[in-house]
């Protein structure tokens, strides 16, 4: 009865050391995924910006989006115009800033005067 109990004890221990061999590696293969990821895929991403963002602040990008932008704010007939050193027209929209005028000065009332108050006086 003894030799059986222990038999099982054993059978029970072996179970549990082969499911925490198989979490083990289930944990390090995720470990080392991350690690890659870290170390590869994370600069990798990084360098593609950085590339990317170099090509768009290049003057010729810059420049090409300016004349497109150019080209839809401004008449070609007025970028003619200043093109061949002449004075362009006046621009149709004009921004139109409103003053307000001063307001008077509020005149201030004093109050009125309760002469029912109790007067408080120290010693």
């Amino acid at each position: 009865m003894r030799i059986a109990f222990i038999i099982v004890c054993f059978a029970a221990i072996g179970v549990v050391l082969v499911q925490f061999r198989a979490e083990e590696a289930r944990v390090r293969n995720e470990t080392l995924s991350l690690r890659n990821y870290c170390d590869i895929e994370v600069p990798r991403q990084v360098w593609t910006q950085d590339v990317e963002i170099s090509r768009l602040a290049s003057f010729r990008q810059v420049g090409e989006r300016g004349e497109a932008v150019a080209a839809k704010l401004i008449d070609p007939t007025h970028r003619d115009a200043l093109a061949k050193g002449l004075k362009a027209p006046e621009p149709t929209r004009r921004a139109v800033v409103q003053r307000r005028e001063a307001a008077p000065p509020r005149e201030t009332t004093t109050p009125p005067q309760r002469n029912d108050r109790p007067i408080l006086r120290g010693r």
